[in-house]
């Protein structure tokens, strides 16, 4: 009987790491389940990160150009004030010496 109650035994403990090896591997298939989700979502982000760089650098370049443009018209605008006011100061005093 001794002999039979270590079968038992044996077999129980078979069984015990069956089932937990079962666990396991159940374990292992969902976690390759996220593992493929999780790469699936950094390819998408990835790509996403992309098109923000690629965007990114038009609105830069969109912005420059058009704070280039904003310096060149103050520095007209303020050459056209500069000119009006010599035309304005170049008349006054012509006018108090007309034959200069």
């Amino acid at each position: 009987m001794a002999s039979n109650d270590k079968i038992k035994e044996a077999q129980e403990k078979v069984e015990a790491v069956t089932v937990v090896m079962h666990k396991n591997l159940e374990s292992a298939l969902r976690n390759t389940d996220r593992i493929d989700t999780l790469e699936e979502k950094s390819n998408d982000l990835l790509i996403g990160a992309g098109t923000f760089r690629d965007r990114a650098t038009v609105i830069k370049r969109t912005m420059c150009l058009n704070n280039l443009k904003m310096k060149i018209l103050w520095i007209v605008l303020i050459l056209i004030i500069i000119g009006v006011i010599i035309g304005i100061i170049y008349g006054v005093v012509k006018s108090y010496y007309p034959n200069q």
